[in-house]
């Protein structure tokens, strides 16, 4: 089941979530901050994510980790953060695609 949309929040370099309507009728708050409202969400701090959304994201270690499995050749462009991958992936508890 679809819990809803992840964004890259550009004015903060962050990430916001809507939760999908069948979520709301069906689903459960990801966490305290998150109520099950049709809002998109946004975070407050810069380069973060919202609730447990940012809690589920890796860690300065895991990124460095991430980058180190998923190191692309030289001279080619820098990866995509999770979130904007264009294909599914999977990091953390969260499976993320473009599409």
């Amino acid at each position: 089941m679809l819990i809803g949309e992840l964004n890259l929040v550009r004015t903060n370099q962050g990430v916001s979530l809507r939760y999908d309507r069948t979520w709301i009728e069906r689903g459960f708050p990801l966490s305290e901050d998150l109520p099950l409202l049709d809002n998109e969400f946004v975070p407050v701090e810069k380069g973060t994510a919202v609730g447990a959304v940012d809690d589920a994201r890796p860690d300065r270690w895991g990124e460095r980790v991430i980058r180190f499995i998923d190191r692309p050749p030289r001279g080619s462009s820098p990866p995509a953060p999770p979130w904007a991958a264009p294909v599914p992936r999977r990091w953390s508890t969260f499976v993320m695609s473009s599409g």
